[in-house]
């Protein structure tokens, strides 16, 4: 993949003035590829990890092979900004992965910065299409993430599908999300109430 050599070109830039990388991580498809890529050329590697709810069982599997795989690893559970981050580990570049074919915004914004850097931010893949990351995956034999559903940008967070996800494969782990916020049940309240309604409406149509 010449994509891949030009990424790593770009990466060998930042090599020359340091040997550190810190790098924003969701555990989704891009921060995969990007943590491979970056562990493959840095002597370490600060992963800060951008959890949604803390220790739960479908996001630590990845977390705990991540730092089987990559021994330069050093993973960090911060809810730091940036700038902090950069500050307590004395580095200067953050590694995000985001991509021009995210969005038309994440288009604009990415297609301002030179070399794919923009004060100290680096995007490496910044030119990737959703086809690269998986044939990344697929070369390098990186596991698939969590898809809670059809969506490429659904993540876990407060939406029906990841919490329809949960509740049929990781019930601990939708308990966890909704002991934090309480209030989140009613994203499935809400859901089945629909649900009812088009059954209701559906059977009285039948009878009609």
């Amino acid at each position: 993949m010449n994509l891949i050599n030009e990424t790593q070109s770009g990466i060998d830039r930042i090599l020359q003035s340091t040997d550190t990388a810190i790098l924003f991580c969701l555990f989704g498809k891009d921060s995969l590829v990007l943590l491979d890529l970056l562990s493959k050329k840095f002597n370490k590697v600060i992963c800060v990890f951008m959890y949604f709810v803390k220790g739960l069982e479908h996001i630590e599997k990845y977390i705990k092979w991540a730092e089987a795989k990559y021994p330069n690893l050093k993973l960090r559970k911060l809810n730091d900004v940036i700038k902090s981050v950069k500050l307590k580990h004395n580095a200067k570049y953050v590694f995000l992965g985001m991509k021009k074919a995210d969005s038309l915004n994440r288009r604009l914004m990415l297609n301002t910065y030179k070399n794919n850097e923009n004060n100290g931010l680096v995007y490496p893949l910044s030119d990737w299409t959703q086809k690269d990351i998986e044939a990344y995956i697929k070369l390098f034999k990186i596991p698939q993430p969590i898809r809670y559903s059809q969506n490429h940008s659904g993540g876990c967070g407060f939406n029906i599908e990841c919490f329809l996800y949960l509740q049929r494969n990781y019930k601990n782990d939708l308990k966890k999300i909704i002991d934090a916020f309480p209030m989140s049940e009613k994203i499935l309240i809400d859901h089945e109430n629909r649900n009812k309604a088009n059954r209701d409406k559906g059977n009285k149509a039948n009878t009609d």
